[in-house]
């Protein structure tokens, strides 16, 4: 990378790999913008944000451009004048050409999420709104109000079904039988005599069991934002973005979560990742489903000890594992970088462990995003060396960043569940 940097923008427009902000070595906020295309390399950097930034959104528009939202400026260095302060701004830029379109947001955001909707919008989750960017119009034009104030949560966007209320399993009179009581005549039959006669038997009428017919009923879909969790929450809020209204799950998590991460399982559900306990301070390992019932039941245990905070998932596009990679194990006195990723087989079945580069696996507060189908990258990252570690590793004391972006291959689907 031209300018090592950590919890930076990134993502991919066209066939560019674009990196926005973050902090640099000086623990500073860049303003810097760097491009690279897979086969021509790194271009120099010649563009830049309106105004440095890190820990904001960055989400690609379908024209190319890109929209970054929110984060900090300022320094990490404690002795600086500057500690780090949350952007009320948001802007648009496309990554080879000078100049970006400023966006007022009327509040400071930090510690929020963003995705690109299927009519090209951006629906950015955090504070108490989700707001709604138009990329035609080059504004925010609509703000859905939240019932809960929303940071450091996470957040998907789900097609969900819509059942009635109450759930089908649970209505009046329902019951599961694969054989119903039917009255049926049945037709009379013929028995031959040995002078070729015959008679006739008349059956009278019975109460006879035949299969029963099942037909899946069919239930309406809604685009949702499912906003899981964040600061002092343990709630669970969906937001309809075709009403513009907003409710709370009546289940809740088992206690405040942030920092956690969540993708869409291939049957629908939803896969809670681990996260910090607002409790504790403490990462957790376990897991939780949720599902279009509105319910909340434990997932896979993740089999990671001291569990994982801040992790990223991916669905792989074959055959809907879903992999983690990324985030920390957090407890009060330490915090260490995750060096192994998980992959959790369609349903929940499996898991399998990813080891990532070992040189990469020391440095956190990366942003990991999706090449291709196959591939995820990592960009950035952060770690500091004690002088016991460094002695030991023959480094430099002090702050080091990855300067290099690291690229993984998702594996092979091996068998099924």
């Amino acid at each position: 990378m031209p300018l090592a940097v950590f919890e930076a923008g990134a993502g991919v427009s066209d066939e560019w790999l674009v990196i926005s902000g973050g902090f640099d070595a000086q623990l500073d906020s860049t303003p810097a913008i760097q491009v690279r295309h897979e086969s021509r390399g790194w271009r120099p950097i010649g563009t830049q944000l309106a105004e440095p930034r890190a820990r904001h959104t960055q989400t690609t528009l379908p024209d190319g451009r890109i929209l970054v939202v929110g984060g900090v400026q300022g320094s990490l260095r404690p002795d600086a004048p500057m500690p780090p302060t949350a952007l009320a701004s948001a802007e648009v830029f496309h990554p080879l050409m000078a100049g970006s379109e400023f966006i007022s947001l009327g509040e400071p955001l930090t510690g929020h999420t963003a995705h690109l909707l299927p009519d090209g919008r951006v629906a950015v989750v955090g504070a108490s709104w989700v707001r709604l960017f138009d990329p035609q119009v080059g504004a925010f034009t609509e703000a859905i109000r939240l019932q809960r104030p929303r940071r450091h949560h996470c957040s998907v966007l789900w097609t969900r079904t819509v059942y009635p209320d109450p759930p089908p399993s649970l209505a009046a009179g329902s019951e599961e039988r694969e054989f119903e009581i039917v009255e049926q005549e049945l037709s009379i039959d013929q028995f031959p005599t040995a002078r070729g006669a015959s008679i006739g038997a008349t059956m009278e009428p019975q109460k006879v069991a035949v299969p029963r017919e099942h037909h899946e009923p069919t239930y309406p879909s809604r685009l949702v934002v499912l906003i899981i969790g964040g600061e002092g929450e343990g709630t669970v809020e969906e937001v309809d973005l075709a009403d513009s209204v907003s409710h709370l799950w009546s289940a809740q998590l088992p206690s405040a979560l942030a920092h956690g991460c969540a993708a869409v399982n291939a049957d629908g559900r939803i896969l809670l990742i681990g996260g910090e306990s607002c409790e504790t301070g403490e990462s957790l390992a376990a897991s939780w489903w949720l599902d279009s019932h509105e319910t909340i039941s434990p997932g896979p245990e993740l089999q990671l000890t001291g569990g994982v905070a801040a992790a990223s998932c991916f669905v792989d596009a074959i055959d809907g594992s879903i992999v983690i990679f990324g985030g920390e194990s957090r407890r009060t006195d330490a915090i260490s970088s995750v060096a192994t990723g998980r992959m959790i087989r369609r349903g929940g079945a499996r898991l399998f462990a990813l080891p990532l580069p070992r040189e990469a696996a020391p440095f956190s507060r990366r942003q990991w995003i999706r090449l291709d189908e196959r591939r995820v990258a990592a960009v950035g990252g952060y770690r500091f060396v004690d002088a016991a570690a460094a002695r030991d590793e023959q480094v430099a004391p002090g702050v080091h960043l990855r300067g290099v972006i690291d690229v993984v291959r998702l594996p092979s689907p091996i068998g099924g569940d």
